[in-house]
């Protein structure tokens, strides 16, 4: 969902904003809408695998909600979420890395090779 998304609101592809809004369809139907839910892993028929989460998925998530104009208030629940998960240790290099690529494209900051 970080590369679709990011895709996305890079190019506004069509194509890009369907697969990622199929993916935003499916996480929140099978949270409930509740970003605290997120697993850290799902089997292919998105069944969760984990009772946890962390950074690796919500950032992601939370990268590719932002294709979808109609639900900000789920946007904003993922990214709370992102920002107050602090299950990291410090030495968790690649999630920490995860979330920080995912914050740097949330806030708008990221490269966009057009410009």
């Amino acid at each position: 969902p970080w590369r679709i998304g990011t895709d996305y609101l890079i190019s506004d592809d069509i194509r890009a904003k369907q697969a990622i809004n199929k993916i935003n369809a499916w996480l929140r139907s099978t949270t409930s809408g509740d970003a605290t839910a997120i697993s850290n892993g799902y089997q292919l028929n998105g069944t969760p695998l984990y009772d946890w989460n962390d950074a690796t998925f919500i950032g992601p998530f939370a990268v590719g909600a932002m294709a979808d104009t109609t639900s900000q208030n789920w946007l904003n629940s993922l990214y709370e979420e992102l920002i107050t998960n602090n299950d990291l240790p410090d030495g968790d290099y690649y999630s920490n890395t995860i979330k920080l690529l995912s914050m740097i494209t949330i806030s708008g900051n990221y490269w966009n090779p057009d410009e």
